[in-house]
């Protein structure tokens, strides 16, 4: 499903997701048996392969979710959500992404940004169907070493400054070190590597690595 205007869009735990006209809101239901740990990092592929397609550059991932441009604005963003019906699995894979312009948001998230792409919303969401349909392929192959190794290569460099903020309020600071087998974060800290499953994470800029 592709929505022009999106005014009540929900993003990631229960969060507000606005699109202006002009920018992508997409929806796409697959009724397929496969990890649910895998469509995330698969989905994010393939919207970073659209994006690069029709023209953004410099664009990076980050855990687990966003893609982000040069100077750390979120440009595009990924919800997915798995369950059961009386025919079997499904998943849906709800991708947000500013072609056009960034809307507000409240402070102390990353900052969105726009892309300003001349080409088309349809233009774009045909392109990104071609990529996800390709890396469900691999997906079902349960092929997660080849979908973590291009995730990697799509992501900000090993070593960037992260603060990860967890739900209970705790905050963890480290530097990217990948993901492990399962998808989860790993951060390195003083204390050692930490695996991460869930929580926000915020890329940190030189000046504020300088001021902790």
């Amino acid at each position: 499903m592709l929505a022009y205007v999106q005014t009540r869009g929900r993003g990631s735990r229960g969060r507000s997701w606005f699109d202006a006209p002009g920018n992508l809101a997409l929806s796409v239901l697959l009724r397929r048996e496969i990890v649910p740990t895998l469509w995330p990092f698969a989905a994010a592929c393939a919207t970073y392969d659209a994006l690069v397609a029709h023209g953004a550059r410099e664009l990076h991932l980050k855990w687990p979710n966003d893609l982000l441009d040069a100077s750390g604005g979120k440009v595009a963003g990924i919800l997915v959500e798995s369950g059961r019906s009386a025919s079997g699995g499904f998943v849906v894979i709800g991708i947000g992404a500013n072609l056009a312009a960034a809307p507000l948001i409240a402070p102390g998230r990353t900052r969105p940004g726009g892309l300003g792409l001349v080409d088309g919303v349809d233009a774009v969401a045909e392109t990104l169907l071609a990529r996800l349909a390709h890396w469900t392929e691999i997906a079902e192959d349960k092929a997660f070493a080849a979908i973590r190794a291009a995730w990697l290569e799509r992501a900000h460099a090993l070593g960037t400054p992260l603060v990860v903020n967890a739900r209970d309020g705790a905050a963890r600071h480290g530097r990217f070190a990948g993901i492990d087998a399962e998808g989860a974060l790993l951060l390195d800290t003083p204390g050692g590597i930490e695996r991460i499953a869930t929580g926000d994470v915020l890329e940190l800029s030189g000046a504020a690595v300088a001021q902790r």
